[in-house]
């Protein structure tokens, strides 16, 4: 009983804020400068309407009026619950009493004037106004609601303004007063009857079905289930019942309420009400797959469902010379394989330019064999050998090359026109058969012919025959040398019209 008494005189002088000094104090410099010395009983009539209304703030503070659920949670009798408001009530009428003797003894002392009827129905009026303003109101407020509980106020509000006009307009004086108090004296049995049945019906109402309270949804995304039950808003209201399915999320850690059912801010009544949860069972990773050697189309194909389940972000960077992946294909990525992925990660691919481009450099002038190495020495190779006769470039020389200049790809090989020096106009082009011995143990061979530096014949053969019948052309004495599968089988010089 003493817990609720001082729970309800808590909720009462927490209802004294900023906007209520500042109304007091500004009825205070009004009746000061319109009433004269009367100015201490009007603020103290002021003062005890405000007692009134702060007892019905108070219940508004107390959970919107949460009549309901102190009857079902407290641990004691609904009649207890109600008398303990009355009694606060009365233990309030001291701050109403303390206020008319303090304003009337500083009006008295402003003005220099002592008028004991006006302290006498001060204090008496602050007396008898919260106990009346509560027996007004206390009912009305748990049987119809806060509204109605209102209005009910407003007949004693009147009778507070009235008498206050009054006295500023000078129509009334103490002597009214008193013959107004000699008049409900005569009604005063009749009054108090009347005040015990209101008292009597309030607590007796208390012990009769209420209806269901209507209750807002708290936010208990984010918390634990142990902190959501414990939460005021939640306790003793709402049930919190985890779901055992399994719920991932990047913004909840481990252990913490990712979901609820109703959503926050919805409305329920009723009793055994539910919040159903999902806990989050942290964030889903994936594991990075390896894309080495996957061309980019591979890649997205590969990494689609990662991409949409993680919110990936693909990115390729910068392509590189490599010379072992093939052109457009991956060379690195990251992170590395088996790695864990998470949402919002990055993948970043590297592919392939290939290999590094060679520069071509010149053979111009230099002897077929020692264009050969050069080229060789850096990643190239001699490709297509033709003659032709210069009388500029030495027999044997390299005329001119293709491609010239400019990047290749390694490997690439280069065509060369050899010389075979100035043209020889004083003989003729005569013809000399060559006939070629072929092996008898296979059926054909590879037979390359050179007639000097020049490759006359360059192919496979028929071995079958025996002998192969190469006509040559030229003038004076030649050398010819003959390969059958890259070995040398013959090797001699011929003269041409012999």
């Amino acid at each position: 009983m003493r817990g609720i008494i001082y729970k309800d005189l808590c909720l009462f002088f927490k209802g004294v804020d900023k906007i209520v000094l500042l109304v007091l104090g500004g009825l205070l410099i009004l009746f000061a400068a319109e009433s004269g010395v009367y100015a201490g009983m009007l603020f103290s009539f002021a003062l005890d309407m405000m007692v009134g209304l702060l007892h019905l703030t108070a219940l508004e503070k107390e959970e919107k009026t949460a009549w309901g659920k102190y009857q079902r949670t407290l641990p004691v009798g609904a009649g207890k619950v109600v008398a303990g408001k009355y009694a606060v009530v009365l233990l309030t009428v001291l701050v109403s009493i303390t206020g008319a003797v303090v304003s009337n003894l500083a009006a008295f002392a402003f003005y220099r004037t002592f008028l004991p009827e006006a302290l006498r129905w001060s204090v008496l009026v602050a007396a008898v106004t919260p106990p009346v303003w509560a027996a007004f109101n206390l009912p009305f407020y748990y049987w119809l609601g806060s509204q109605v509980a209102q209005f009910t106020c407003f007949p004693l509000a009147f009778f507070f303004f009235y008498a206050i006009k009054n006295f500023e307009a000078g129509m009334w004086a103490l002597s009214d007063l008193t013959f107004l108090a000699e008049n409900v004296r005569s009604l005063l049995p009749l009054a108090l009857l009347a005040l015990a049945g209101v008292l009597f019906r309030s607590i007796l109402g208390s012990f009769q079905p209420v209806a269901p309270e209507q209750y807002t949804v708290p936010t208990v995304v984010g918390h634990t289930l142990e902190s959501a039950r414990n939460l005021p808003e939640v306790k003793d209201i709402f049930t919190v019942m985890p779901q055992e399915e399994s719920f991932y999320s990047h913004v909840y850690a481990p252990g913490e309420i990712a979901k609820q059912e109703p959503v926050a801010g919805e409305t329920r009544k009723g009793d055994s009400l539910v919040i159903k949860v999902w806990i989050s069972a942290g964030e889903k990773t994936g594991t990075m797959l390896n894309l080495k050697d996957r061309s980019m189309a591979e890649v997205v194909v590969m990494m689609q469902d990662l991409k949409e389940t993680h919110n990936l972000t693909i990115v390729e960077e910068e392509r590189q010379y490599d010379d072992e992946v093939t052109e457009g294909h991956v060379i690195s990525f990251t992170p590395e394989e088996g790695s864990e992925l998470k949402n919002g990660d990055t993948v970043r691919v590297v592919l392939s330019k290939g290999p590094q481009p060679v520069q071509v450099v010149s053979v111009k002038d230099l002897k077929l064999e020692v264009a050969r190495t050069m080229l060789q020495g850096f990643g190239l190779d001699i490709g297509e050998v033709t003659h032709e006769n210069s009388s500029e470039v030495e027999e044997g020389a390299i005329i001119r090359q293709d491609p010239a200049t400019g990047e290749v790809a390694p490997g690439t090989k280069i065509n060369v026109v050899v010389s075979d020096g100035p043209e020889d106009s004083a003989g003729d082009i005569m013809t000399y058969g060559y006939t070629i011995p072929l092996p008898t143990d296979q059926d054909s061979a590879m037979l390359q012919v050179f007639q000097g530096a020049e490759c006359v014949f360059n192919g496979p053969v028929d071995c079958r025959p025996g002998s192969y019948f190469l006509p040559l052309e030229g003038t004076g004495t030649v050398h010819v040398t003959v390969y059958i599968d890259g070995e040398i089988a013959q090797d001699e010089d011929i003269t041409f019209g012999e």
